[in-house]
């Protein structure tokens, strides 16, 4: 699956290496859902076995970097 893949999107960098390591020919595919953050590559935590409050918040985070990724891949769009 990752060899036809163009862009593959992790939520930590431990994820990151992993993927890369497993098959080298990614580097340059695998990137950071939060790579367009607001001051920078920022990763989205696991939110597993923590509070309702705690999912709520990394929901919002994987929302806003999803949404960044879908602007910067269609310019044209709102």
């Amino acid at each position: 699956m990752f060899l036809d893949a163009d862009l593959v999107l992790v939520m930590e960098k431990e994820q990151k290496a992993a993927c890369e390591d497993m098959l080298p020919t990614l580097r340059g595919r695998v990137f950071l859902l939060g790579h367009w953050s607001p001051g920078g590559p920022r990763e989205i935590p696991d939110p597993m076995g923590r509070s309702p409050e705690v999912h709520q918040a990394v929901f919002e985070q994987i929302r806003d970097a999803t949404l960044a990724w879908v602007q910067r891949l269609s310019p044209g769009m709102p």
